[in-house]
């Protein structure tokens, strides 16, 4: 089994220029033409970031300086989670070409749609980085856990999206009901409202055993306090990414040959 992983990932990696340029690719289209280019990437969560804090730091009678870096990492999270597995689910079909030419190794296209969103995830969390560094007078030690945090939200959407890249291909419905599900996930993570708010009325186990709200407090804890995240905090997410993980390489295992004649 691991050497088998082993010779599949070494198999991915020949083929990282193919991968790293499909990226490449999708990123120059999105932005081809366009007068503002990167500039696009930071409008869309700064102006949701200012009208939502305008508003939800009134109601919830929350400071808007430190309000709006929480609701900005949430969005750049959320950004993330949901483009990996509404994308991920055609990521297959979209690359159809591609599969009936060449025997490449699928997780790749899975891939692809990750570190494309990613790659906006990573300017919008950079800017909340700034805007909580202005509260906290400074750049904290702390943001060095964010390095094992953002891997293991990177294993965990890239599995989703390679799971359901997979149940798309054999069940159509996938998107249609994984659109359906991030919406309900969304109102059971705190993204827009602080995790105190669940806490104070007796909610708390959406906290405990929801894994997206598990992730994004490990990302939050270091930009928005300066805390580093305790080891029972990585655990607990561990509990949920490993198992993800292993589904994604065992699905992988079993329905990659067949994928083409399901296609």
């Amino acid at each position: 089994m691991i050497s088998g992983l082993k010779s599949y990932m070494s198999e991915m990696w020949e083929y990282r220029y193919f991968w790293t340029q499909l990226v490449r690719s999708d990123l120059q289209k999105r932005y081809r033409r366009s007068i503002l280019g990167l500039g696009w990437s930071l409008l869309q969560p700064l102006a949701m970031t200012a009208v939502l804090s305008l508003v939800y730091s009134r109601v919830l009678k929350m400071d808007f300086g430190s309000f709006a870096p929480m609701l900005l990492t949430g969005l750049a999270f959320w950004g993330l989670i949901q483009s990996s597995s509404v994308q991920g689910c055609g990521c297959f079909i979209a690359a159809e070409p591609f599969i009936r030419q060449q025997p490449l190794p699928t997780v790749i296209f899975s891939l692809r749609i990750v570190l494309t969103s990613g790659f906006h995830f990573l300017i919008a969390l950079t800017l909340a980085v700034l805007m909580a560094g202005t509260n906290l007078g400074g750049v904290s030690p702390a943001l060095i856990t964010l390095i094992p945090s953002l891997l293991l939200l990177f294993v965990f959407a890239w599995s989703l999206a390679t799971i359901l890249a997979y149940c798309h291909v054999y069940f159509p419905d996938t998107q249609h009901l994984a659109e359906v599900a991030l919406q309900v996930f969304m109102y059971l993570t705190p993204i827009v409202y602080p995790p105190s708010l669940l806490e104070q009325n007796g909610l708390w186990f959406l906290l405990e055993f929801n894994p997206l709200a598990l992730i994004l407090q490990l990302i939050r804890d270091p930009i928005l306090a300066g805390h580093c995240p305790t080891l029972w905090a990585y655990a607990k997410v561990g509990i949920f990414v490993i198992p993800l993980g292993a589904l994604a390489i065992m699905t992988v295992a079993k329905l990659e040959r067949r994928l083409i004649f399901a296609m």
